[in-house]
């Protein structure tokens, strides 16, 4: 449920790389994620609240974590939208110029930078191969299919 939040933060940060103040980027990211972060909330909300309803057993057992879920999505969201920005444009700040960063970071940041390649390389492939990933797919679920026959039931 930190989600909202980093998010908020990651983009408030991204805003500061690119040279805004701390406050007009808290400014400029809200205005970018405020539909995003109401909308998760509401799906979040949406799709575990009716699981509160159910009866019987099985509602007994799920209400519980059906309100715990749908309750932290709500103040989750409550934080990504108040809190989080007051918080990015009081303690965020640009990084001096002439201050490089260090080892770890640096390090980090070129395997980091390796393994995006790599990931958009391979995305890029199978993007201009549609047919031969649709029939992947289906091979995966006819595996899992032969798989899940072949191995005995609980029953």
């Amino acid at each position: 449920m930190v989600d909202d939040a980093i998010v908020i933060t990651e983009n408030c940060t991204h805003y500061i790389e690119q040279g805004l103040t701390p406050k007009d980027a808290a400014i400029k990211a809200m205005g970018d994620l405020t539909g995003p972060v109401l909308g998760i909330m509401l799906v979040l909300i949406s799709v575990f609240l009716p699981a509160s309803f159910l009866p019987g057993i099985t509602g007994q057992m799920f209400r519980q974590f059906a309100l715990v879920i749908a309750a932290t999505a709500v103040i989750s969201a409550a934080n990504a939208l108040t809190l989080k920005p007051t918080q990015c444009s009081q303690y965020l700040r640009p990084r001096p110029t002439d201050k490089p960063l260090n080892r770890f970071a640096t390090e980090f940041n070129r395997g980091f930078a390796a393994i995006q390649e790599r990931y958009i390389a391979v995305v890029d492939w199978m993007a201009h191969r549609p047919m031969q990933m649709v029939g992947g797919f289906f091979c995966a679920i006819a595996l899992a299919v032969f798989a899940l026959s072949i191995y005995p039931s609980g029953k």
